[in-house]
């Protein structure tokens, strides 16, 4: 990206912009799932990923249940 502000505005290709962020994001991006699907323990997981978006928890019930989930994803089916 610097590379292409570097050059003058009549120089740039500006196609390199665009397929330097399609390679990108393909190299972090996969279709293939993070963990298994199904089971106690991809459930827990993905539970635990937005438990601290829960506002409706005491802080004493999400201490539980994190601990509680956090023991059921260390399951292996």
């Amino acid at each position: 990206m610097l590379t292409l502000l570097a050059k003058a505005d009549g120089d740039r290709d500006m196609s390199l912009s665009e397929i330097a962020r399609e390679a990108a994001i393909a190299a972090i991006t996969t279709s293939e799932p993070a963990f298994e699907s199904s089971g106690p323990a991809a459930a827990a997981v993905a539970l635990r990923a937005v438990l601290p978006e829960v506002e409706s928890l005491s802080d004493g019930e999400r201490s539980l249940l994190t601990e509680w989930l956090n023991r059921l994803a260390a399951i292996r089916s």
